[in-house]
């Protein structure tokens, strides 16, 4: 092509586009490059991932038709070894995008067991380039002149093309076509004039150390750390690792590097402080982990009378330096429901830190704790909100008093709300007393977005959010929130155990093995994990690993002789269904009746009336399991009777 006619087709917008190679497609208000691995959306680029978008691109081009989860991960990743979870965020970001087509379908469906399809109707506009191609080379051949308008003159001879074309007909084809090829890649041209996004930076910040470690004080240590992640939470392209992340690196010889690599992010903020003369002065230095190097260093000296004016001084100067180091720009803090008496936080603080750790004595005594915090300023919305969670959590420990503790709950919730309109903390909660108590789906799910939309970076919000889901058997979706919490958090036990369950639910038995296993090797005289792998043996048939997982949890829990005895007995003369109905016994002779428990043993041996029955016992107790009704494995047996139905039903509230 001329120079004078490339410079014509850059006006068009065509210049630096392979018409001929390009791949695109258009639906809804979308159009794919297939070629670049772009997607826009009314010409504005969307932002995924280059697989994200070949999985796109594969689903579009089976539109209509079923894709197995086995021929998309040989499409996406050939022979590589790669786990299914990977197809499965994939999918779930692409539906959060795309959303629904206009008819109220969603895009992308899924269909359980067999796959995913594309709903969106699609054009296919590779034959439209193919004919601005053409339209180009016959301009070439005809020799268009410098103005393509078909309003001026042109001297230029008219020449026979070989499909005997006149200039005039070209040059309409091309006016006909250009607006479409125009629009096509205007998004194209649009990206590239952007700026390189630099990424999401990841921060670890830890808990300040003293310089005098006979003049400590734990307030400020994590009170100014917990400070300045609040701040810097909302700011856009940052990730800050939350307090309970980062608290447990307290230790005066804490390696910052060891930790900020154990957290799985680009930079540690590590700081200590000195108390003199009435003031406090704290020096930060922001390590790089992966070059391990220093990239600055902060300082900053204020009154140290005041508690909570010394920590948010510190937090606000500290923040402002970390932005303006990245060239972002400080942006206006507002504080959540927290407190300004002194010995209420730090009761809720060890409250928190007492959560992380696992026991029912260890729950009831941060309960203790946020009563007392409560009490001491009844405007503590955190406090409130988290005492809502623990008394969430008592339940899960425990088999009694389930309606107390939902309903003290409840009231916490509603004063955290009162008190803090705003606070993801007591949406997250109130997503777990909806699902878990009142059986309340839709109030439930709205909880959950709007913890996650109210504080996108906690992972809090995201376990919660992914409990919910899975509960409901959406599994590719749970998966994807629990996963967001384990990068958040990356050295949760709870996270780690909560996803392990998730795939307990969705069924993948050897994966959830795998996972429960590994947090065995952490915690070798956890019970909880004992009873899963006893299940997961069971619904996987290993039924001589079960039996060897039961002897083990008997054991740790310190069984009589005669018991373990009893159990080996039963399961040499009657294998495991004999070992199911010793269990049976031993739940049925409890002061608190395992109803939920007693149901699915009752259903793994046949006895679908006493299942049942049981079943209802847990139903009229509320109990918190029976959120899991539609998903419990062990409950399969009962799947196909119209009396289990019926009790979905009224669980759900349909």
């Amino acid at each position: 092509m001329s120079s004078d006619l490339k410079s014509k087709f850059h006006q068009n917008n065509l210049n630096g586009v392979k018409l001929s190679e390009s791949n695109i497609y258009g639906f809804e208000d979308y159009r794919l490059d297939a070629e670049h691995l772009m997607l826009y959306h009314n010409g504005d680029e969307v932002s995924l991932t280059p697989k994200q978008i070949e999985t796109l691109i594969a689903l579009i081009e089976e539109r209509g038709e079923i894709v197995s989860k086995e021929v998309l991960m040989h499409r996406l990743w050939g022979d590589t070894a790669v786990e299914e979870s990977n197809l499965t965020q994939n999918i779930y970001i692409l539906r959060k995008v795309l959303g629904k087509t206009r008819d109220g379908m969603p895009m992308i469906e899924t269909l359980r067991r067999r796959g995913y399809r594309f709903n969106a109707e699609v054009t296919d506009h590779r034959h439209r380039i193919a004919t601005v191609s053409a339209a180009i080379r016959s301009a070439e051949l005809a020799g268009i002149p410098d103005q393509l308008s078909p309003n001026e003159p042109t001297d230029v001879p008219e020449r026979d093309t070989p499909d005997k074309r006149s200039n005039k007909e070209v040059a309409a084809a091309i006016a006909g076509i250009g607006l479409l090829a125009a629009v096509i890649v205007a998004g194209y041209f649009a990206f590239f004039a952007k700026p390189v996004d630099a990424g999401v930076k990841t921060l670890a910040i830890l808990p300040l150390k003293p310089i005098d470690p006979s003049n400590r004080n734990g307030l400020y240590e994590h009170g100014v750390a917990d400070s300045l992640i609040q701040r810097l939470n909302p700011v856009k392209g940052f990730v800050v690792r939350q307090l309970s992340a980062t608290r447990k690196y307290t230790g005066l010889d804490q390696d910052a590097l060891a930790a900020g690599r154990e957290q799985k992010v680009d930079y540690v903020l590590a700081s200590n402080y000195q108390f003199a003369n009435g003031r406090i002065k704290v020096t930060s230095q922001l390590l790089d982990v992966a070059t391990t190097k220093i990239a600055d260093t902060f300082e900053v000296e204020t009154d140290s009378a005041d508690l909570f004016s010394a920590q948010a001084a510190i937090a606000r100067d500290i923040a402002n330096k970390l932005l303006a180091k990245f060239g972002s720009e400080a942006v206006e803090f507002q504080a959540k429901g927290g407190t300004n008496n002194p010995e209420a936080y730090g009761l809720y603080l060890q409250a928190v830190n007492l959560s992380e750790e696992r026991g029912v004595q260890k729950v009831e005594k941060a309960l203790e704790n946020l009563d007392t915090a409560v009490a001491l300023d009844p405007n503590y919305a955190l406090a409130w909100a988290f005492k809502a969670r623990t008394h969430a959590d008592i339940v899960a420990h425990t088999d009694s008093n389930q309606h107390a503790n939902y309903q003290r709950a409840m009231e916490a919730i509603s004063k955290a709300l009162a008190i803090d309109p705003n606070l993801s903390e007591a949406y997250s909660a109130l997503c777990q007393n909806k699902n878990r108590y009142e059986y309340d789906a839709r109030g439930a799910e709205s909880a959950c977005k709007r913890a996650v939309e109210l504080e996108p970076n906690s992972p809090v919000a995201h376990k919660t959010y992914a409990n919910f889901l899975y509960s409901r058997g959406s599994f590719d979706e749970a998966i994807v929130e629990i996963k967001t919490a384990m990068e958040l958090q990356p050295v949760s036990y709870q996270n780690q155990q909560m996803y392990a369950l998730t795939l307990y639910f969705a069924r993948q038995y050897a994966e959830s093995e795998d996972k429960f296993k590994s947090l065995l090797e952490l915690s070798p005289n956890h019970n909880y994990i004992h009873g899963r792998l006893i299940i997961l043996m069971q619904e996987q048939g290993k039924e001589s690993e079960a039996f060897e997982y039961l002897i083990k949890m008997l054991t740790v829990d310190n069984a009589p002789v005669e018991r373990i005895d009893r159990f080996k007995t039963a399961f040499r003369t009657a294998g495991w269904n004999g070992v199911l109905a010793e269990r049976i016994k031993d739940f049925e002779a409890e002061a608190v009746t395992k109803n939920y428990q007693l149901a699915c043993l009752y259903s793994k041996i046949g006895n679908k009336d006493r299942a049942l029955a049981y079943l209802e016992k847990a139903y009229q107790e509320r109990s918190f399991q029976m959120a899991m009704l539609r998903v419990e494995p062990q409950l399969d047996p009962l799947r196909n009777d119209p009396r289990f139905a019926d009790l979905i039903r009224r669980v759900e509230g349909k």
